[in-house]
């Protein structure tokens, strides 16, 4: 033994008697004892005799076992703690569990049954000579020191849920006897320090976690990972055969000299790093390799991969993002190299959903790549059925396509539709599948999945009539874009509009053009409203429709132009000679959004031709003495509708110029609503006149047929007159200086008359001149300016005057004056 030896075993017998010690003082510990083995009457554990004290110890005490000593325990034991010296050998079928503390300087376990170390224990492991043999099953859940030299394993070792296994030195956990054991970890198991191997030759299970911390770690039989880590964090791992990864993880950075079999997950690095295979690498259907993307630079901001062998590649291979780091369009990354390849990978999730990243990996003889993209754009919907504003009596599936040019569809729910229903005959809600709706709105139950991508369906529920719909389909494509698409409104709607009607021409009217038609139509309330209305002429002489250009023998709708409840058509409508006077039948018709229809028909009358009228009294320039009404015929071929009359009124000393407004109410000012006067009757009619004043009138009258055609008569001019007047002209002049002519008369006239130069007709020399002003004065003088040369001394004047007005309203008329000028 040497001298590290014997210290280490000092002081461990030191750290035994101060648990012991411990142990006694506490409550109800108070048989808590050391004994040591002496074997002076058997190798049984259970004879008293074979211990100091005498005795069997118990759950509480500590035992030593003396070097070179031999314990047979044929029963089930638990002690605090044990210690077995260099040489001794504990054997025997019996279990022994130790709570506290287990301690080994090159002993032998044998025999069947096991020894368990409790978790929260304590194993130290020393094999500074003859090395540990461990032919007995050994089970750790607390923590486990290997310092020293080898250990030689000739029964199966378990290091439990819990238990740790440190491994310090650089020798051997050897396999020993016939058949190779087998090391099960479930546990922590790592080789924590010591720069040279530490070799394993015995199976090895794990289901916990292994850590190649220092030096390396060589298993030289198998070794399976069915759960748990095995990790390179700072030292190496070796294997004869391959490593057989079958479940949990391989992660880490560093070197793995051997071959590798990924059936479960391979992580390399440490977010990130490089792992490299001194060895073939292979990757089954059920593998996973995950690369961390963090940066441009392989190693130290991307996980690596070096496999200086062949890599065979299946199952999956993930990009995964690291920090945050968001890679440029075209950035490369380098993730595996190897000397050969076979196969590819089946399965790249190379898309990052939130960051709008994807990658497209390249195999090459010699290593596989991946390079970014930068995919901003979302994918593009279409909805083609239902078709916007459109109505249907039923409706079953929706239709549409959706496309995405860079990262493509997402591969799980890339399309969804929302199917809203208004408040109409039903009350509004949001479909959640079946015949369920609801009235608040969620992306879980109310964003339903279509079935397709590229050309997509959505079977529809039954769709309640009269009822307006919208259908929203969004889109998402693998890197986490979405597109909601626009609403698309449409109805169901089996019911025809509920009124379509005409409010130009009127029913059954008379026109004389066809320049407009209008009228109304309206749909039913929650129907889809109306979307479209035709007008058919129809010329009823001859039978033939109107094309919008010429007459022919097929019926032709013409589009109307549709606001709201009003459709209207004021161009491409006959007209001239292609309206030729007649009856026609229009047929409106209205369509709703589903195109159901419904018509209306008028027939009207074209009459293009004006009436005639005639004004039989007064007769045109004719004196009345009295005068009560006045009468005339009117005529029309299509009907007459009225006949009106304006009757005038000159101005004269006594009255001002004014147009008759009925009754006794005379306007300075004409307006047709006023002084149009309805006469009594059309074809023959008559219209009573009030009490007219003594003076000059004239009236027109006006004949409008049904169509509106207006046909004026020819104005006719008359007097109201007290009789003949008894004055006479007395004395003229005409005096070429002034070129003036006075007239006296007699006696006073009607001085606003006298002054009307219409009432008088002058020629000099035989040709009519015209009277400039007349201006008359209380004497009964009226000086008549004639323009300027008019008058030469000793031209031959002749003067007239018609139905000049004395003061009594009696006429002056029919008198000639002839006479030389001066």
């Amino acid at each position: 033994m040497n001298t590290s030896t014997a210290t280490s075993r000092n002081m461990l017998r030191l750290q035994t008697l101060v648990l012991v010690c411990a142990v006694m003082l506490v409550p109800g510990f108070a048989r808590a004892a050391s004994y040591t083995w002496t074997g002076t009457t058997s190798l049984d554990w259970a004879t008293a005799g074979n211990w100091t004290p005498a005795g069997v110890p118990g759950a509480a005490d500590a035992v030593t076992i003396g070097s070179n000593k031999v314990v047979t325990a044929a029963a089930n034991y638990t002690v605090s703690a044990l210690t077995l010296e260099s040489g001794s050998t504990l054997q025997g079928a019996g279990n022994i569990t130790v709570t506290n503390t287990f301690t080994s300087y090159d002993a032998t376990l044998d025999g069947l049954g096991m020894i368990t170390v409790a978790a929260g224990g304590t194993t130290e492991i020393f094999n500074n000579s003859g090395g540990a043999k461990f032919k007995k099953r050994f089970k750790n859940s607390g923590w486990m020191n290997v310092n020293g030299g080898n250990m030689s394993l000739g029964a199966d070792f378990e290091n439990a849920v819990g238990g740790t296994v440190e491994i310090k030195n650089d020798a051997a956990i050897q396999w020993m006897g016939a058949v190779r054991p087998k090391i099960s970890n479930a546990g922590t198991f790592k080789k924590s320090s010591g720069t040279g191997t530490m070799t394993i030759t015995a199976n090895f299970v794990n289901t916990g976690t292994v850590i190649a911390g220092a030096g390396t770690l060589r298993f030289d039989a198998d070794y399976t990972q069915t759960a748990g880590t095995t990790t390179l964090n700072g030292g190496e791992i070796r294997t004869s055969s391959a490593l057989n990864i079958n479940g949990g993880i391989l992660n880490g950075i560093g070197t793995i000299e051997g071959n590798v079999v990924n059936n479960a997950s391979f992580k390399p690095g440490h977010s990130p790093g490089i792992t490299t295979i001194n060895g073939n690498y292979t990757q089954g259907a059920t593998g996973v390799l995950d690369m961390e993307v963090g940066g441009l630079t392989p190693g130290t901001q991307f996980d690596q991969l070096v496999v200086n062998g062949t890599a065979s590649l299946g199952g999956t291979f993930n990009v995964v993002q690291y920090a945050g780091f968001a890679p440029a369009e075209s950035d490369s990354f380098q993730f595996v190299t190897y000397y050969s390849c076979s196969g590819t990978f089946s399965t790249v999730n190379n898309y990052w959903v939130g960051q709008q990243r994807y990658f497209t990996p390249t195999l090459t003889p010699t290593y596989y790549f991946a390079t970014c993209h930068v995919d901003l754009n979302g994918p593009t919907v279409g909805v083609t059925a239902p078709i916007v504003e459109k109505g249907y009596a039923s409706f079953t599936t929706a239709t549409g396509t959706a496309s995405d040019t860079w990262s493509g569809l997402a591969s799980v729910s890339p399309l969804t539709a929302r199917l809203y229903r208004y408040a109409g005959a039903s009350t509004a809600g949001y479909w959640s599948g079946g015949t369920t709706w609801a009235t608040t709105y969620t992306a879980a139950a109310n964003e339903r999945p279509v079935t397709g991508t590229a050309t997509w369906s959505l079977t529809m529920p039954t769709l309640a009539a009269n009822n307006k719909y919208s259908l929203r389909l969004t889109a998402k494509d693998k890197v986490g874009n979405t597109t909601v698409g626009p609403d698309v409104i449409f109805y169901i709607d089996s019911t025809v509009p509920a009124t379509v009607t005409f409010t130009a021409p009127a029913a059954s009217a008379f026109v004389k053009n066809l320049n407009s038609v209008s009228g109304t139509a309206t749909d039913n309330t929650n129907g889809s409203g109306i979307t479209s209305a035709t007008l058919i002429v129809k010329r009823n002489s001859d039978a033939k429709f109107w094309t919008g250009t010429a007459w022919g023998t097929t019926s032709t709708p013409l589009a109307t132009t549709v606001v709201g409840t009003t459709w209207s058509l004021s161009s491409g409508l006959p007209s001239g000679v292609d309206l030729p006077n007649g009856a026609y039948l229009l047929t409106a018709t209205a369509y709703d959004k589903t195109g159901n229809l419904k018509t209306a028909t008028n027939t009207v009358t074209v009459d293009a031709i004006a009436p005639t009228v005639t004004v039989t009294t007064p007769v045109n320039n004719t004196n009345y003495t009295a005068l009560t009404s006045t009468t005339g015929t009117a005529a029309d071929a299509g009907g007459l509708l009225k006949v009106t009359v304006m009757l005038y009124r000159y101005a004269t000393a006594s009255v001002t110029a004014a147009y008759w407004g009925g009754g006794t109410t005379w306007s300075a000012a004409y307006t047709a609503a006023a002084n149009e006067r309805l006469a009594t009757g059309t074809t023959s009619w008559t219209l009573t006149f009030p009490t007219l004043t003594n003076g000059q009138y004239y009236l027109v009258a006006t004949a409008t047929d049904k169509a509106g055609n207006v046909t004026p008569s020819t104005a006719v001019g008359f007097w109201k007159t007290a009789g003949t007047s008894t004055l006479t002209l007395s004395t003229y002049t005409a005096t070429a200086s002034t070129n003036k002519i006075n007239l006296t008369y007699t006696g006073a006239l009607d001085a606003t008359v006298a002054q009307t130069v219409l009432r008088y007709y002058i020629t000099i020399n035989g040709t009519p001149v015209s009277v400039s002003s007349a201006v008359y004065t209380a004497t009964g003088n009226v000086a008549l300016n004639m323009p300027a040369g008019a008058l030469t001394t000793g031209a031959t004047v002749v003067v007239k005057w018609t139905n000049l007005y004395d003061t009594t309203g009696k006429t002056l008329s029919g008198q000639t004056a002839a006479f030389t000028s001066q």
